[in-house]
């Protein structure tokens, strides 16, 4: 049986061929938005002609609209428009180095700066710092200027003895910098990805009398999260109880160095990193357990359901977040009675 390739997959490929063209060559995103305009104008027209083509076809037998020609020509335009938003939307969010109230703009100045923000990931921590992903408000200078309102997300690396919880508001003390990066490995590419572009390596931190922020779902899963934790250190011995609490929670920072290196030797790092995998089994025990209890459609709604909380639950980073859209979209295929494709997936 000949495989189709269906739309959603040419215009999934046309937007990541804009994101690949943006990439490697650099224009405003004014410069995007206009050729989006542009290709939107022109897929608008392209709708009004075809429907007027159809609708003016004397003979619906002879109607040529079905056509595959015909409808390439009236699908280009949707092509170019998903190209040019690719491009568009790459461009639009990269970091603007270049404006004061962008947090990174405050890299390399070797002084030391004052930071107010709020804990917005649950802490990383480790035997002798903790990593902070940080969502800055408020930046002092120390009398260089005025305090100013900023924005932007940092990584801060304070004392281990701290307990710190996500919704919390510190002020942060130390010197902003690019995360590093050298020959073997990226550490300012990898930080990006989760849309941080500056590093304090060496920072104090104090708490502040504030409520505690963030969205109350997340604080409810995060909470969620450390109490897990702290059951299953409860029930198991090391090391099988850091290794069950990196495969279910996506928290690697109990696994020791030899073991890590370990699954690295062995290939088998995807069973402790949350991915794919991880997904596929959670979705898979959602389908069977809420299917069977609620019903077909219901089960499918509530898996869906559970998977986004899920993704919260482990962090919600770039790779986790990729493979529960893609594990939802194959929740939501199965559930409409969409065909498998081997070209498509």
């Amino acid at each position: 049986m000949q495989s189709t390739v269906f739309p959603v997959t040419w215009i999934s490929l046309t937007y990541l061929s804009g994101i690949v063209l943006a990439r490697y060559y650099p224009k405003d995103a004014e410069f995007w938005f206009e050729l989006v305009i542009g290709s939107a104008i022109i897929a608008v027209v392209s709708i009004i002609v075809r429907v007027i083509f159809e609708r003016s076809a004397q003979n619906p037998s002879q109607d040529e609209s079905d056509s595959p020609k015909t409808k390439f020509y009236f699908f280009l335009p949707l092509l170019l428009l998903s190209f040019f938003f690719g491009a568009y939307h790459f461009q639009n969010n990269q970091p603007d180095f270049d404006d004061p109230y962008y947090i990174g703009w405050y890299n390399d100045r070797e002084y030391e700066i004052l930071l107010t923000g709020m804990v917005s990931k649950p802490p990383d921590y480790r035997d002798t710092y903790t990593n902070l992903t940080l969502d800055v408000e408020h930046l002092d200078q120390l009398g260089k200027s005025e305090p100013l309102e900023v924005s932007g997300k940092i990584l801060v690396r304070v004392n281990a003895r701290e307990n710190y919880q996500y919704g919390d508001y510190i002020r942060v003390r130390g010197v902003l910098e690019t995360p590093p990066e050298n020959e073997e490995f990226s550490y300012k590419n990898y930080l990006a990805l989760s849309g941080i572009h500056s590093y304090m390596k060496h920072a104090t931190a104090t708490f502040l009398p504030e409520p505690r922020g963030g969205a109350p779902i997340k604080i409810a899963i995060y909470d969620l999260r450390d109490q897990a934790l702290e059951n299953i250190y409860k029930l198991f011995p090391a090391p099988e109880a850091s290794l069950l609490a990196g495969i279910l929670l996506g928290i690697e920072t109990g696994l020791s160095a030899d073991l890590q290196q370990a699954f690295k030797d062995t290939g088998t790092t995807h069973i402790i990193a949350i991915s794919g995998f991880n997904i596929t089994i959670i979705a898979g025990l959602f389908i069977t357990l809420f299917g069977n209890l609620f019903g077909k459609k219901n089960g499918a709604i509530l898996a869906m359901i559970g998977i986004a909380i899920y993704t919260i639950l482990v962090g919600a980073d770039s790779a986790v977040v990729r493979a529960a859209l893609m594990g939802g979209l194959g929740l939501l295929g199965r559930q409409l009675g969409r065909r498998q494709d081997g070209v498509a997936s």
